[in-house]
Order: C-alpha cells, then structure tokens, then sequence
C-alpha cells in the first residue's frame, strides 16, 4: 500500500512541480513583457511631449518671446519631473524650477539628430527615471546645438507592473489549482492500472488463479495487463495438469502398494508354512533317533504318542 501510495503520489507531485515551474516562467515572462510594453508606451508618448515642446521652444526663441503656456502643461503631466533647456556648455539656460537655471548639468551629447533616451538615478527623488536629451534647432555661434531635457518618472510603469503581477498572481494560482486537479486525474488514471496488476499479483499469490485484470487501455500498461492474464491462464493450465498428474501418480503409487503388499503377505504365509515344516522335520528326526538308540540297546519298542 505505502508503494502504490509513493507512485501515486510521485507521479502527481511531478506534474504539479512541472505545472508550476511552467505557470512561474509564464508568469514572470508575461510581467517582463507587459511591463516593457508599459515602458515603451510611456516612452513614446513623452517623445512626442518632447517633440512638441522642441518645436515651440524653436519658434519661441526666433520671437525672442518662450512658450510658458506650453512648457506649463508640460509640469502638469504627472510623469514628468523636470526640464531644461540647456546650452551646449551645459548650462542650464531655462527650467521648471528657478532654483536650476544657471546649474551645470555636464556637456549635452554632441551633435545628435533624434533624441537620446538615458536610464539615469534621479537624487532628488531617490528613483531610476528616463533622461530624454532633445536637440534644438538653436545653435551658438560655433555650431554647436541647445538641447532640451525632460525627466520622466517610471512611477506609473512600476505601478502599471504592480497590478500586473497582483493580477498575474490571482491568475497563476487559479492555473496551478486547476493543473493541481488536472494532475491528480491523470496521476490516478495513470497509477491505476499499476494498483491493479498489484492486487492481481497479490490474488495469484494467494492462490486465487481465476483473477481476470481488465484491460482498459491499448498502451504499454495494456500489453502489461495482456501479458499477466495469460501468465495468469498458463498458470492454472499447468496447475490443473501437475493436479491431474499427482491423481495419477497418486493412484498408481496406491496401486503398486497394494500389489507389494499382497506379495508380502504370501511371502509370509509361505514362510510360515515353511518353519512349520521345519520344525515338524526336526521333531520326527528327533523321534527316529530316540527309536534307533532304543533299538540298539535291545529295549521293548514302545509305540511313540501320536501328536
């Protein structure tokens, strides 16, 4: 019992360990998808933010007149953290915090057609955020560009994968149920017909030669179960000839017994027979011997007692 037990329960536990390695890999590759599919969706819309924001700083700057309204909505936006405009020595020339304009931010890339995404660590706020260097058609004298920084928050992205993985959890364990289940099925129809051919091994051990297995499926364990029938079948074919052969044995054994024993007894009645002449001879030797010394010594014959 312990044995089937441990098969069942091996055969289940692995299809359980596989079903949830699998729904764990599922898992975390469907967050890191997700949330690089957030990301990106993010990116993407602040690069537009960006383009938008470059063009009207350009034709702010050929008016001699900034765009505040529209550098406004870009504060607005909750993803966003800051930006400048920054000149090519890297002087912060304008920014959404005063307390920046005039800060050395190092020197802006150099001559750059589309905007450069950075991954960058923002102190001020204690987080990873996306550092997008814009360039602006404004250059200096010798040529080199301003460029326009904008830092975006990753806030939403990792709050975006939060609810992804507080869903994906809820889903992955409602899998593994349903695989738990699903397994325990196959596990049981897969160690059944081992239980069976087991009960079968135990009923032939005692004796019991008429038990049939069914077989319920045409795989591997099906021919097991074909093979063990007929085994089972020769079984009894073989036992009921050795019980016929002892019968026989068993009869011709009583025979000859019987036969044996009826020569021992002739044998002795002859020999009985036999002694008691034996006798008789010695005792009528004896008297022939006693007559014949009567008769030498010239005594009255005296006619022997009859017997």
């Amino acid at each position: 019992m312990n044995r089937k037990r441990t098969i069942f329960i091996k055969v289940l536990s692995s299809m359980v360990s596989m079903s949830t390695i699998a729904g764990a890999l599922i898992l975390l590759i469907s967050i890191g998808e997700q949330t690089r599919t957030v990301e990106k969706g993010l990116i993407e819309e602040n690069l537009l933010l960006a383009r938008i924001a470059a063009r009207s700083i350009e034709a702010g700057y050929l008016a001699h007149r900034w765009p505040f309204e529209a550098l406004k909505q870009i504060d607005e936006s909750e993803n966003i953290l800051f930006w400048w405009i920054v000149k090519p020595d890297g002087t912060i020339y304008l920014a959404n915090n005063v307390e920046m304009w005039g800060k050395k931010v190092g020197k802006p890339p150099p001559d750059i057609d589309e905007p450069v995404i950075n991954d960058v660590f923002y102190k001020k706020m204690g987080e990873r955020i996306k550092l997008i260097i814009h360039p602006l058609d404004i250059k200096e004298e010798s040529g080199e560009q301003w460029m326009l920084y904008m830092g975006v928050s990753l806030k939403s992205v990792v709050a975006a994968r939060n609810d992804v993985i507080i869903t994906s959890i809820g889903f992955f364990i409602i899998v593994i149920i349903v695989a738990s289940l699903l397994s325990f099925y196959l596990a049981k129809s897969l160690t059944k017909p081992l239980r069976d051919l087991t009960e079968g091994v135990n009923a032939i051990s005692k004796g019991n030669l008429d038990h049939i297995i069914e077989v319920k499926s045409e795989d591997e364990i099906g021919e097991l179960t074909v093979a063990f029938n007929k085994m089972t079948n020769d079984l009894k074919e073989y036992r009921a000839k050795l019980e016929e052969s002892r019968s026989i044995l068993e009869r011709k054994v009583e025979e000859r017994t019987k036969e044996l024993q009826s020569r021992v007894d002739e044998l002795e009645r002859f020999h009985r027979l036999t002694v008691g002449r034996e006798l008789r001879m010695i005792e009528l030797k004896k008297k022939i011997k006693e007559l014949e010394e009567k008769l030498k010594s010239n005594e009255p014959y005296k006619k022997p007692e009859s017997d």
